[in-house]
């Protein structure tokens, strides 16, 4: 396997691409998306059969539609090259529950033939919310030459469609969104969307989205010029990441304590079950700043309860999924949240993110930021709330003010040093934005990224993480950084010369800690850890003051979410393995 090209020229390549990506997909605002939109979803993985395809054209239905054909028959304009402007691919396997995402991520211009990259990625949240296994990525420059372009194109607007959904026989396959393919096609006339929910061979049936209008493929010519591209799509790297990532999911139980030395010095007020009715399970996890609210993301909405005594007070709608992504704003007015897996259910679902009032009445949401960007993995408020930024899997974080909805900042990792944005944070000034993600397991890569809020400019990296950073945080006085990493390792550092100031002992070596926080007077750092451990430590020492057994071990990462209450006397925590809300008072 050969790691993402580092040459001159390859990233001389990159920046150009992404900067016709950006002039092509625009910038978000409270309007409809760019049809560019990077919609991240699950789609078939080639990795778990090989590099092998098979294509089955004879499958003919009896369709009755009212308008059928070949699509250039149907749209004349769709026959010359010359239309196609840019493609995006999306052929992952999610998999069910449990079960590590495989994904391969592609993003294509026309120069000349088809120029572009991969990112290759294990791991990760799966469609349920839930990370299956720690995230490992890495990508690669790819080139398609022109005459394999042109092969393709001219097969993929042959294939004979009819108007409408699909109307054949039951294809019991068919009930399972994952795996699937998706194709988003830029073209002089408009979007063309080309996708498959299938595990028939060849993906049959395929669906067709041009102009407003849904077509069925009537055979699985589709997946016949897909296969033309797939001896370079290096898909072969797949099975190498698969290999490294397997195995790496903790299944131990943890003791209340692991160290007889370590007293507990938490202690358990209340316990809400959060998954009885009517509250339903949820997926993500958020309190507010000033200590009123604690907020979990639900399937299509938000439940808000009461810091206090943990009692639901209102649920808000507006979502078309899974709540996946939460933060409340500073000043806790606001509640955002986001959506990503949408695009499972309805190929037309903007990906939004949602503003609710916590003062408001109305269960509505005040604000829905609709554009162009990617799927979003983590949100955060600004320290004034003005501002909320969302990073997306596209390696960027995007700036936009909530009063407009306009996008006002772009912030990006160089490659190939960066991927995936886990985790953000504004300084307490509000001046600096750090995020911190799946790194390059290739060149082995993990840094915390900043970014001047203002120029937008990035600041040198803090390098010294061996594996993936789940979770970092700022101290109060915006002076220290703490970041943890998946390899269990938690690191101070010294912003002024971004130095590490401190390297943190843990009770667990080989457990990731999923969630990071100082106190509000910074003399405490809490980190909570995946197989079910609360640890505090004394800043001022580096010394473990405390460990505690705060629930059932996770099987996956990030099922343990934790903050401090703002007087520091409390912490509360979300266990998405037994579905909890928990409130421990610090003696």
């Amino acid at each position: 396997m050969q790691p993402f090209s580092r040459n001159a020229c390859c990233l001389t390549l990159l920046t150009i691409f992404t900067l016709l990506t950006l002039v092509l997909a625009g910038c978000g605002e409270i309007t409809a998306p760019s049809t560019l939109q990077n919609k991240a979803v699950s789609a078939a993985n080639q990795a778990q059969t090989g590099n092998t395809f098979e294509s089955n054209s004879a499958i003919t239905p009896p369709l009755n539609g009212i308008k059928k054909g070949k699509v250039t028959e149907l749209f004349p304009e769709l026959t010359d090259l010359k239309t196609l402007k840019a493609l995006q691919i999306n052929d992952d396997w999610n998999g069910l529950s449990g079960v590590t995402p495989i994904q391969a991520h592609y993003s294509f211009i026309m120069n000349d033939g088809l120029t572009g990259e991969g990112v290759f990625s294990t791991g990760g949240d799966n469609p349920g919310g839930f990370r299956a296994s720690p995230l490992l990525e890495t990508a690669r420059v790819i080139t398609i030459p022109l005459s394999v372009t042109q092969n393709f194109w001219q097969t993929l607007v042959a294939m004979p469609v009819e108007e409408g959904d699909y109307r054949g026989p039951y294809l019991p396959t068919m009930t399972d969104t994952f795996p699937s393919l998706f194709m988003f096609i830029q073209t002089d006339a408009g979007l063309l969307q080309v996708s498959s929910a299938s595990q028939q061979k060849g993906f049959f049936p395929w669906s067709f989205y041009y102009k407003g209008q849904k077509f069925t493929g009537t055979d699985t010519t589709a997946y016949t010029a897909y296969g033309l591209l797939l001896p370079y799509l290096h898909k072969e790297i797949l099975t190498d990441l698969a290999n490294k990532s397997s195995g790496r999911i903790s299944n131990k139980v943890s003791p209340p304590n692991l160290n007889p030395g370590v007293p507990s010095l938490l202690t358990r007020d209340y316990s809400v079950q959060a998954n009885s009715k009517p509250y339903s399970s949820f997926f993500s996890f958020a309190l507010d700043p000033t200590g009123k609210y604690l907020a979990t993301g639900i399937d299509k909405g938000v439940n808000l309860f009461l810091a206090s005594d943990g009692k639901l007070v209102k649920t808000f709608k507006g979502p078309e999924s899974y709540v996946l992504t939460l933060a409340f704003s500073q000043d806790g007015r606001y509640l955002a949240a986001n959506s990503p897996v949408a695009f499972y259910h309805n190929p037309n679902a903007s990906n939004s993110i949602w503003l609710w009032d916590t003062q408001a009445a109305t269960s509505d949401p005040a604000i829905v930021i609709k554009g162009s960007f990617d799927n979003i993995t983590t949100l955060a408020f600004s320290p004034d709330s003005k501002t909320i930024a969302a990073a997306n899997s596209d390696r960027a974080i995007r700036l936009f003010d909530i009063a407009t909805g306009k996008q006002t900042g772009y912030l990006r990792g160089k490659i190939p040093e960066y991927f995936t944005i886990y985790t953000i944070a504004f300084s307490p000034d509000g001046q600096t934005i750090a995020g911190a993600g799946s790194g390059d397991i290739q060149t082995g890569a993990y840094p915390v990224k900043l970014w001047d809020v203002t120029s937008g400019q990035e600041r040198p990296s803090l390098k010294g993480h061996t594996g993936p950073v789940l979770s970092i945080a700022f101290s109060p006085d915006g002076k220290t950084l703490a970041s943890v990493g998946n390899e269990g390792s938690i690191r101070l550092w010294d912003l002024s010369s971004g130095g590490q100031k401190a390297s943190l002992t843990g009770p667990l070596d080989d457990s990731p800690l999923t969630s990071i926080k100082f106190s509000p007077d910074g003399k405490r750092l809490a980190g909570a850890y995946q197989d079910g451990l609360l640890v505090l430590w004394d800043t001022a020492s580096g010394k473990e003051i405390s460990e505690t057994g705060i629930g059932p071990v996770a099987n996956s990462n990030n099922s343990f979410e934790m903050g401090f209450s703002p007087d520091g006397q409390s912490i509360f925590t979300a266990n998405r393995v037994d579905d909890t809300l928990n409130r421990f008072l610090i003696k």
